[in-house]
């Protein structure tokens, strides 16, 4: 959602939809998001597009998972 010329955005992943992740072993988890906006461009979390981020789980923020 646009709000004030501004991105809004909630959403939620139910801990069952994470199969396998024990949170004793792997209390965190990679995160990225991006955006593609016809008058901006590309826009993102953190790091842009000229580097490898779609194809570098290191390169992505971490969540912490409580």
């Amino acid at each position: 959602r646009v709000s004030d010329g501004r991105y809004r955005l909630v959403a939620a992943l139910h801990f069952n939809a994470l199969s396998g992740l024990d949170l004793a072993d792997f209390p965190t988890v990679g995160f990225y998001f991006a955006v593609s906006d016809r008058e901006l461009g590309w826009q993102s979390l953190a790091l842009q597009p000229d580097l490898p981020v779609t194809e570098n789980p290191s390169l992505w923020a971490q969540l912490v998972l409580k």
